[in-house]
């Protein structure tokens, strides 16, 4: 992904899905990465195995095994920061256009809800398995997402904000958006832009603000 920076203007340039993980286009990798996610959203994590995922993939077991030496969880753990680079990069495109601080945090939760909605994997899960989904979003491979959607995002709030405040704003908006995807019952619907921007009007540039005047960050044209 390549992002050029000059005053107020921020260029995107989505990654590829090789672009992503370093992976060509045609890549056999790439093939077992699709595979894992194909037939997640068939059968759930759980219940796919890496004969299946080399069924999938058209490849012999061995190859699968040869390319990911660490086998099911190793792939999972790569098809899922994949999924997450490209879908986040698309994120970073919306938010780039917005002209202040508060409508680029409303595209931005917006984006994220429609990110993970749209996975097939995490459908299955959250529809099937609901306890596998707060376990996946749990501890530190949470961690390691949200700081994936840090690295990725932040830079399309440097017009409104510094760097290490861009990430504090993803990251409390990714924290938000994830813990609101795992419990399916909650009064909370992200898909509704309004209760979106009550959000962000009444707890996320009110915190941002805050931040400010403690002196933990030193956001600019918070408005």
């Amino acid at each position: 992904m390549t992002v050029i920076t000059g005053g107020n203007d921020l260029a995107v340039d989505t990654p590829s899905p090789g672009d992503a993980l370093g992976y060509g286009p045609d890549s056999a990798e790439l093939r077992i990465l699709d595979a894992v996610v194909a037939c997640a959203a068939r059968w759930g994590i759980d219940k796919t195995t890496v004969d299946d995922v080399a069924n999938e993939a058209g490849l012999s077991r061995a190859t699968v095994y040869r390319l990911f030496p660490g086998g099911k969880p190793a792939m999972v753990r790569m098809a899922t920061d994949r999924e997450a680079v490209v879908l986040l990069g698309r994120a970073m495109e919306r938010v780039s256009a917005c002209e202040t601080l508060p409508e680029a945090i409303v595209e931005l939760m917006s984006a994220g809800h429609d990110t993970l909605a749209s996975q097939a994997e995490l459908a299955y899960m959250r529809a099937n398995e609901p306890a596998k989904l707060r376990l996946f979003f749990s501890f530190e491979r949470l961690d390691d997402l949200l700081q994936i959607a840090a690295d990725v995002v932040s830079p399309s709030l440097g017009k409104f904000l510094g760097p290490a405040d861009s990430r504090i704003a993803v990251i409390w908006v990714a924290r938000l958006v994830v813990s609101h995807f795992v419990q399916p019952g909650s009064s909370v619907d992200l898909s509704d832009p309004a209760v979106v921007r009550r959000i962000t009007d009444n707890h996320i540039i009110p915190g941002l603000r805050i931040q400010r005047e403690l002196g933990q960050a030193n956001p600019h044209n918070i408005q």
